[in-house]
């Protein structure tokens, strides 16, 4: 039973930094999960930042709009970087004149990294929330993390120990996409597929245009040449995402069937809106799913399945020489073995790709036994994310010293060099 953390103040003001969509999702929930921790112990919250539509609804000032710091690709961010840093610096100053007494920043390093460092040296409880991807990113983002904040709450089961071993206060308190997934799969056994006499095949080809340019002519081959092998009516489902054009994937789409001679094909191929993306997935028999977090969604869902992935070749040898770890996929990372196959680059071949999902529809036992293993998966991650991560917030902050001037000392080079060493950091 959780025992609610004791307050001097009656209200507790709270800077929370999201800079995209998903991080408003996420800011919202835990706004929403901070109140009723708060509520219980009877302190108000004042909660202002930068958010979006569902930070707001949930009692966010929103000094900044997530618009205002929307911008894809070097080019674009370079058009735009007046606006975004005219929004950083209204953020920051916010900092300075509100003293927060805890600063939450969710995700978005490259605003939210120069945030941390400025809350920390103010004197505020800092918290990073879904932090940067210092598994894919290297050491230096380690470093930052555990020299000017006093927690972090992951949502990946692998990071804890990541950033533990850098010196980093690091907590892992589960994952919203599988509280989300929880909540659909209670539900989703009182519904039944549309046409039952066909079997469904998902095509999640990613929500970038350059991966989509990379991975969708090869499912989409890979389709046609398991669907002429299987005994089976196979369709396939392609979510769509709202960042790409359903036109685009369409012409790829009859292109690819025109180069196979397959064009009486396309009706076999549903383009859906990403929205209804675990609707969707649950009624597929198989899925190929472009590396990501469509990938742990459709294996929290259960779904027997393949990761894919391509990228241009320079930037997968960078890749490669930059990222050290024994997989690619969330689903493998976060289980900390293979659970299903990674056909990444020259190894996603039309080939291979059809040669699993056969061996997957044509054998339920085999299907059963992906099944299984997928479900095991879903036991990684605690319930209620959202909750744990509130606790270990007022958690922390309860146990700093009350003046702010206390939480915090500047270190000189030797200190960080030294402790770099310690730590690793500069090998």
């Amino acid at each position: 039973m959780n025992s609610q953390p004791q307050f001097e103040k009656r209200e507790l003001s709270v800077c929370i930094v999201a800079g995209e969509a998903s991080g408003d999702a996420q800011g919202a929930l835990l706004v929403k999960a901070l109140r009723a921790e708060l509520d219980a112990s009877g302190v108000r919250l004042n909660a202002w930042g930068s958010g979006g539509k569902l930070m707001k609804a949930a009692g966010v000032e929103t000094l900044v709009h997530i618009e205002e710091l929307s911008a894809m690709g070097f080019v674009e961010v370079l058009t735009v970087y007046p606006r975004i840093s005219a929004a950083a610096h209204r953020l920051g100053n916010a900092l300075s004149l509100r003293r927060p007494d805890i600063t939450v920043l969710i995700d978005y390093p490259g605003l939210n990294l120069r945030l941390m460092e400025d809350a920390f040296h103010l004197g505020s409880c800092v918290v990073y929330h879904i932090p940067p991807k210092v598994w894919a990113h290297g050491a230096r983002r380690a470093a930052r993390l555990r020299d000017s904040s006093y927690l972090v709450t992951c949502i990946l089961p692998f990071e804890e120990a990541l950033l533990k071993r850098a010196g980093v206060n690091a907590r892992f308190i589960g994952n919203p996409l599988k509280d989300e997934i929880s909540d659909f799969l209670s539900s989703v056994e009182k519904r039944k597929s549309a046409n039952s006499n066909q079997t469904l095949v998902g095509i999640v080809p990613g929500s970038r245009s350059g991966e989509i340019e990379k991975v969708f002519p090869t499912l989409v081959q890979a389709f046609v040449r398991t669907r002429r092998a299987s005994a089976q009516e196979l369709k396939a489902v392609v979510p769509v995402a709202n960042t790409v054009s359903r036109s685009h994937l369409e012409s790829i789409l009859l292109r690819e069937l025109a180069q196979e001679g397959a064009e009486k094909l396309r009706a076999d191929f549903e383009l859906v809106s990403e929205s209804s993306l675990k609707s969707v997935l649950s009624e597929c028999s198989y899925a190929w799913v472009c590396s990501g977090t469509a990938a742990l969604e459709t294996a929290l869902l259960g779904i027997p399945m393949s990761v894919v992935y391509k990228m241009h070749w320079m930037s997968y040898g960078i890749a490669k020489r930059l990222v050290n770890l024994p997989h690619v996929s969330l689903v493998n990372l976060c289980a900390g073995r293979e659970l299903v196959p990674e056909y990444i680059q020259d190894a996603a071949t039309v080939e291979a790709l059809s040669a699993h999902a056969l061996a997957i529809l044509n054998s339920p036992e085999k299907s059963d036994a992906m099944k299984s293993e997928l479900a095991s998966l879903r036991g990684v991650f605690p319930e209620h994310s959202a909750r744990n991560a509130a606790r270990a917030i007022l958690e922390c902050y309860g146990q700093l010293p009350s003046e702010p001037a206390h939480r915090f000392h500047y270190k000189s080079a030797r200190d960080v060099w030294r402790e770099e060493r310690e730590w690793g950091l500069n090998q």
